[in-house]
């Protein structure tokens, strides 16, 4: 609600802008030294501390400066609540919203030692194989309550779901380079989701797939490219901790036989 000053000696059947001796100036010092009240709202400040906003009686929407605080705040029915800036905002949707876990292998350390110790396996052809990544380093940028989780288990290479509620998407990027043994291959990866343990008596798991690209290009040769795939967190793999909530690893499936290198892995996460 506005707050209202009466200026007073204006009369109703002028449309002079001003009354005899007034001016511009003197409309605009009055009632510049209001003071606080605590049963009349029209009469409050603009700006108070966060104490004296306990005395006011506000109502619904309005608005008012806590100067202790420095923050515009609201009056929802109940409580006063702070009014976020644009970069308050970002720092709430980075904490509590949105936010990331990204891996990289050895392959990209500036060290050629390092570089050659990033495993190649063989991955037989028709068999999905678990994608192993050799750490060299990893970011955790996930939403606060999942950092304090650790969502990542590098000895198994499984993400956990702890910390998203129902209606949370997420984002798998997987970066791969496969030789393969023979031409006219092509290769697909997968999520491989594991159930929360409420859902487990009815459904232990299941797959999301995409296609990862055709190796047409001739046999011995590095092909690598990267896998973008989504999923939708349900009722089956939401949780609030490691224990209770659902998971996935990366699983590759090759048409011909061929040695894989796993180079990074990043997980967005949109609660």
């Amino acid at each position: 609600m506005p707050i209202i000053r009466s200026t007073g000696g204006v009369s109703d059947d002028s449309y002079e802008p001003f009354s005899d001796g007034e001016s511009l100036s003197t409309l605009n010092s009055v009632d510049t030294n209001r003071e606080l009240q605590e049963s009349s709202s029209s009469s409050r400040p603009d700006e108070v501390t966060t104490d004296q906003l306990l005395d006011l009686t506000p109502e619904l929407g309005e608005v008012i400066f806590d100067v202790t605080s420095t923050q515009n705040k609201y009056w929802n029915g109940v409580k006063w609540v702070a009014i976020l800036s644009e970069e308050d905002i970002q720092d709430s949707v980075k904490e509590d919203i949105q936010g990331y876990y990204a891996i990289i292998s050895k392959s990209y350390s500036a060290d050629a030692a390092v570089r050659a110790e990033n495993s190649v396996v063989e991955v037989l052809a028709d068999t999905w194989t678990k994608l192993e990544i050799d750490v060299l380093d990893s970011a955790d940028e996930t939403p606060d309550a999942q950092k304090a989780l650790g969502i990542f288990d590098a000895a198994d290479n499984r993400f956990s779901l702890a910390g998203l509620d129902d209606g949370s998407n997420i984002l798998m990027r997987a970066v791969v380079r496969l030789r393969p043994d023979v031409d006219e291959g092509s290769a697909s990866l997968r999520l491989n989701f594991t159930t929360n343990t409420a859902t487990q008596p009815f459904l232990t798991g299941f797959p999301v797939e995409t296609q990862l690209f055709n190796m047409t290009q001739g046999a011995d040769v590095d092909y690598s490219d990267e896998a973008i795939i989504t999923a939708f967190v349900g009722s089956t793999l939401s949780g609030s901790t490691l224990a209770d909530s659902g998971s996935f690893v990366l699983e590759i499936n090759s048409t011909v036989d061929t040695d894989l290198e796993v180079l990074a892995f990043t997980l967005y996460i949109n609660k």
